[in-house]
């Protein structure tokens, strides 16, 4: 659904399809042509993988979270990417 966190996840006809909140006829279309059309999903399935991992990944996550830190903190005392020893 064309909605906050879909937006962001979602490039549409790239990585899935957006369609209007409570639109159900524009909802059955976009399901209808994606059934119909089996390669392109398979195709926006890898663009959206690949998406997430690029925008969503653990060291993505990490590495904003503390760039945030350090600008809330005003200085570089938060930790950095390298240091840490979470296993993934």
């Amino acid at each position: 659904f064309d909605m906050p966190g879909c937006r962001e996840a979602i490039i549409h006809g790239v990585t899935g399809l957006l369609v209007t909140v409570g639109n159900i006829d524009e909802l059955a279309s976009s399901v209808k042509f994606l059934i119909e059309n089996p390669e392109l999903c398979r195709t926006m399935g890898q663009a959206g993988r690949d998406l997430a991992e690029k925008e969503f990944g653990v060291d993505q996550v990490i590495s904003q979270t503390l760039s945030i830190y350090r600008r809330l903190l005003g200085n570089d005392t938060a930790p950095s990417l390298s240091t840490r020893t979470i296993p993934l």
